[in-house]
């Protein structure tokens, strides 16, 4: 092992060494050294750039590993000219050391004349980070996504989740308007990169601030794709189809047609090898609400952002329509439809915690799911005058699912074989959403003070129809629940909100709010047993519900702004009323709390692109119906759900820490933070099991709840050898009691999750991303310690693209995933291996592919997790081994006398 490390330093010496250094000095006009100028190094025959620094503090700068040829050295640096400079590097020059730089007055005329042949590849201008495309070479056919792994502070990963100066990317423009929405990757796997003219990378403030001119402290990195002038004439796109083995298929359009006052778009998928069109909030819907998805308990934060387990076929389209009617009235509206057709086939353990002993469950189930999905979302902006803006959303969704499950549960205890659960389930539920903002915002003459309106109005209702047919033979005596069960509500929501705003000195300003919101909600349920072919209503089971909350907060804030530290102070008090009546009178819950909610935060920008944030807010959570109800879900003859309507509500404290570092000068980044919280009241499940295994479960309220979370991430490129590094980190820790049988019991339950990667930053010739990512989790319970679980995942992998001569690539996936035996019965270790290759044909207007998946075919699904009283291993029928060809055929180039056309009236 020494011998190879002593190789491997040896290598990379030798290797930083045999490559020729160039570095420098940059001063302005009164010859003072200038801190984060751009220095870029472009190749003179197309005047594409190679590498690029800013200047450190003594105005130095340097590049590494470059190879003998021709350059150009340009220097650019806000107020005064640009700098360009010729230079050879021959192979004998080694570490070549550059007379020093003076950078003049900016002279408007004569700097048009010296950049019109130029590229400058990129500038910054306050806050803004501006790159020009055109400087960075993208392979044919590129996307967005792909020209962004080329820009020096920006990092794409494996799964599309962009960052920008080590920051999450929250939102993606085009053009500065709103492209489907507020998710990132629908712009950049869709758009072309051969589309894009400049990419620029900023903080945008938020609505109010950018209205009110106060900065609030809320801001959300943003990327603003700046389109050609030739793709601002005519349409442009791409139109995919991949045909396979095994009956698989992948089909994709996309047409983009923009000018200087509209923007249309058209994306269209269909496919059956579980690829995802758009975005994570249709998978929460597919699982019933966010309840659903974090239904699988535990810690465990694996990437959630994939459609469902099983065998899925789905279909996408989606229209986005941005219009600047006039300079004072804009319009923003997009539709989706989703449709998502899935096949699960699966087995689940599950080894449960009942007191002081334990029993196994084993089921095994057959579930067909469908989803259908429309969605419509516009926005009228109007800004009557300078001081005065209307803002008008509205968004309408409908949403039909339909489940069948088949499942049979085997039970066992020491070793015997307890008795068994037989279900067929199917469900048929229809969901309607509609709900309309409007905003009015007035500014008066006096700076600084203003006032902004709010009134929302939300409609949602609900119908489900589900037939049940269980049998319970866990007694010794067969128990049928056989029923057909149907479930309605409404709810209607109000919230109105204003929010004055008044200046008390330049940089001290006093915030007065109030909020008033509303919510009834009238949710009924009949049950009707199925005899002899007849539906028999079930007089005891069924009833109605009617659940009215109120709401009133009134809140002082004060917010002092300076340039180096942002503070904000504020006070909340809130007052909650709840009205609850079942079965017109037969019962009622009622209830009315009040809380003081306190906040505070700070934000210090710190020289050279450090900052740090410290906060502490309180907040309130207050208990969901089903929570409240006190009626079972007659559902499982094994299981029941009863709702108290004795809970309060939640009182969490929460405090938070944050340190950002980016250099612009070598490209290092970290990210960090921290936060702990604790809740008084906090809401979880008890859960009794009787001696037939009966398993009742209902809410109620403890103070033992804490919560600590801490993330990390550090991003690197090691200059020598052109690659990037970075290091994820992320723990979370909870504590908190368990309620079984009466017995209460502290538990403490832990995750880790680390992440490593290695990608190259020259991607002109190939491109790969290598790396591992080792997950672990511990839960530990006092009651039993028998019952202590620790168990890890890891996976490694490496990714791979060879750009060869003639338009051919070369593909490559290679992944190892490794599960731990601790506690599980399974320990799976498989290899997924994915290749392709392809070629350009017609000035690259057509790429033919062929691909290979899951080569070894080795591919299996599975999944590990825990709760307070459980921990479970699933395995279930996934898509192995296929082969597909494809054809992608791109479609115009932006002018109107190229490719297909579709002619839209202006």
């Amino acid at each position: 092992m020494k011998s190879l490390m002593s190789f491997t330093i040896l290598f990379l010496s030798l290797y930083a060494h045999s490559q020729n250094s160039i570095k420098g000095h940059v001063f302005g006009d009164e010859k003072e050294a200038l801190y984060g100028a751009t220095v870029m190094l472009l190749q003179e025959s197309d005047s594409t750039m190679l590498d690029f620094c800013l200047t450190n503090d003594s105005g130095q700068y340097i590049f590494y590993n470059i190879d003998s040829g021709k350059y150009i050295l340009q220097v650019t640096y806000i107020g005064l000219s640009n700098y360009s400079e010729y230079i050879d590097i021959t192979d004998s020059s080694g570490k070549v050391e550059l007379a020093a730089i003076v950078l003049e007055r900016y002279n408007e005329i004569l700097q048009e004349i010296k950049i019109q042949a130029e590229h400058i590849p990129m500038g910054i201008r306050g806050d803004t980070i501006s790159y020009n495309a055109s400087a960075f070479k993208a392979r044919p056919n590129a996307t967005v996504e792909d020209l962004l792994k080329k820009l020096p502070g920006i990092d794409v990963e494996r799964n599309g989740n962009i960052k920008a100066q080590g920051e999450d990317v929250k939102k993606v423009l085009v053009d500065g308007k709103e492209f489907f929405g507020s998710d990132p990757k629908m712009a950049t796997k869709n758009l072309q990169a051969e589309a894009v003219e400049k990419v620029e990378v900023f903080g945008k403030k938020s609505e109010i601030a950018e209205f009110t001119g106060i900065d609030d402290g809320e801001e959300n990195k943003t990327i603003n794709l700046k389109l050609k002038e030739d793709f601002k004439k005519g349409g442009f796109g791409n139109a995919k189809a991949k045909k396979g083995t095994k009956g698989t298929y992948d089909s994709k359009f996309n047409y983009f047609r923009f000018n200087q006052s509209m923007q249309v778009s058209i994306i269209a998928a269909s496919n059956n090898i579980n690829e995802q069109t758009f975005t994570i909030t249709d998978r929460i819907d597919f699982l019933g609400g966010i309840g659903g998805l974090l239904s699988s308990g535990g810690l465990n934060f694996a990437d959630t952002g994939r459609l469902e387990d099983g065998l899925n076929t789905s279909t996408s389209i989606g229209v986005n329509y941005n219009h600047d009617i006039s300079p004072k009235v804009k319009f923003n509206t997009h539709y989706i439809y989703n449709s998502v057709d899935n096949i699960l086939n699966g087995n689940r353990d599950i080894e449960n915690l009942n007191g002081r002993s334990q029993f196994l469950t084993q089921n095994i189930a057959d579930i067909n799911k469908n989803l259908r999905s429309h969605a419509i979302n516009t926005k009228l902006t109007h800004k009557v005058n300078p001081l005065f803006e209307l803002i008008f959303k509205n968004n309408l969704s409908f949403k039909d699912d339909t489940q069948n499950e088949n499942s049979l549960r085997q039970y066992y205890q020491d070793g015997f074989n307890f008795g068994n659960t037989s279900s067929i389930n199917d469900l048929k539920s229809h969901n309607f959403n509609f709900d309309s903002h409007t905003s009015i915002r007035k500014k008066f003459k006096k700076r600084g003070r203003n006032i902004i309106s709010t009134v929302l109005f939300k409609r949602s209702s609900s119908t489900s129809d589900d037939r049940i047919d269980n049998i319970d033979n866990l007694t010794g005596i067969p128990f049928r629940i056989h029923q057909v069960q149907d479930y309605r509500s409404v709810l209607d929501q109000l919230n109105l909100s204003s929010n004055y705003t008044e200046i008390i000195s330049d940089k001290l300003h006093l915030g007065v709010e109030y909020k008033y919101a509303s919510s009834i909600e009238t949710p009924s349920r009949d049950y009707f047993n199925v005899v002899n072919s007849e539906n028999i209503l079930d007089d005891k089971l069924s009833s109605d519900y009617r659940k009215e909350y109120f709401y009133h907060i009134g809140s002082l804030s004060l917010r002092k702004n300076s340039k180096r530290l942002k503070t904000k102070i504020g006070l909340k008090r809130q007052w909650i009323s709840l009205n609850g009546i079942i079965n017109e009178g037969e019962s009622r819950i009622e209830g009315t709390y009040g809380h003081w909610l306190p906040s505070l935060s700070l934000d210090f920008k710190m020289k050279r692109n450090k900052n740090a944030e410290l906060s502490y807010n309180t907040s309130v959570i207050v208990p969901s119906l089903e929570q409240l109800l006190p009626l079972p879900v007659n559902t499982n003859p094994n299981f029941n759900y009863i709702g108290n309507p004795s809970l309060i509500p939640e009182y969490t404290h929460n405090i938070g820490m944050e340190f950002n570092f980016f250099d612009n000068f070598n490209f290092t980044n970290l990210f960090s933070n921290i936060s702990f919280s604790v809740s008084k009241n906090r809401i979880v499940n008890r859960t009794d099991i009787n001696s037939q295994l009966f398993r009742s479960i209902t809410p109620i309220n403890t103070d033992e709840y804490k919560n600590a979370r801490a993330f990390f991430s550090f991003n690197r490129p090691f200059r020598p050898l052109k690659i990037n590094y970075s290091i994820i980190t992320q723990f979370i820790y909870a504590q908190y009691n368990s309620f079984l049988n009466g017995l209460e019991s502290p538990v403490s339950d832990s995750n880790i999750d680390i992440k490593f990667s290695v990608q190259n930053r020259n991607t002109d010739s190939f491109f790969f991303d290598a790396g591992m990512r080792w997950n672990r989790s511990d839960i530990s319970y006092e009651i039993n310690q028998d019952f202590d679980q620790s168990y890890f995942d890891l996976n490694y992998f490496l990714d791979t693209e060879f750009y060869l001569p003639v338009g051919f690539t070369i593909g490559s996936e290679l992944h190892y995933n490794r599960y731990s035996s601790d506690g599980f019965s399974n320990n799976p270790r498989y290899y997924l291996w994915t290749a392709s290759v392809s070629k350009l044909f017609f000035d690259n207007k057509i790429e033919l592919r062929l691909s290979a998946y899951d080569i070894l075919n080795q591919n299996i699904g599975y999944r590990r997790f825990a709760s307070a009283t459980s921990i479970s291993e699933e395995s279930y029928q996934n898509l192995s081994q296929y082969y597909m060809i494809s054809f992608n055929y791109k479609i115009g180039k932006g002018n109107k006398n190229d490719g297909i056309q579709i002619q839209i009236d202006e």
